[in-house]
């Protein structure tokens, strides 16, 4: 036998060696969940923070939409041939436009929520065949498209891993395509 052998130990020292293995091990255990917690919490920050920069850049988008739009409709000049039509832009306005899209595109690239991502881009092809070429066409499709985009992206807000669950969607009314089919 050795000199540390627990037969050798009187009771106090085996006792204090004990409790002292307990303490670590809870420690290590307190750590390690609180730093899985603290990795989910930045996860869900993360998301909800991707979901509000998608719904800024789709308020931009919009704004610049009906800008073009509006000087689309305003600098439609007949030409010289009967019939013929020449819409002039100014290069700004269209810059404005190509920035405001792209930025909105890459904002989407960031959005990891299946649901909201097809919310905003529904919204986005609306929003660009209503108000950027077609201004007689009814703008009730595109503002519907858009408070669907709203409410999918509150929901995900809501969520408790920053993503829409069933839970939220049905607390603020949101149907999938699937539920409404069966209907």
């Amino acid at each position: 036998m050795t000199w540390w052998h627990p037969a050798h130990l009187d009771a106090a020292v085996t006792a204090s060696i004990i409790s002292s293995s307990v303490a670590l091990t809870a420690a290590v255990i307190a750590v390690a969940a609180g730093s899985v917690r603290s990795a989910r919490e930045r996860h869900r920050l993360r998301r909800s923070r991707s979901v509000e920069l998608a719904q800024a850049a789709a308020l931009d988008l919009r704004e610049a939409l009906l800008e073009y739009g509006d000087a689309v409709t305003d600098s439609v000049t007949a030409d010289e041939a009967p019939g013929s039509f020449a819409v002039r832009i100014p290069a700004e306005l269209d810059r404005r436009v190509a920035a405001a899209r792209q930025l909105f595109e890459v904002r989407l690239t960031h959005l990891e929520d299946d649901r909201v991502l097809a919310a905003a881009r529904g919204w986005r092809d609306e929003a660009v065949e209503t108000l950027m070429f077609d201004r007689d066409r009814n703008r009730a499709a595109e503002q519907h498209r858009l408070d669907e985009f709203n409410r999918t992206s509150a929901a995900a807000l809501r969520g408790r891993l920053g993503r829409t669950t069933r839970r939220t969607r049905r607390q603020l009314g949101i149907t999938s395509e699937a539920s409404q089919a069966r209907q």
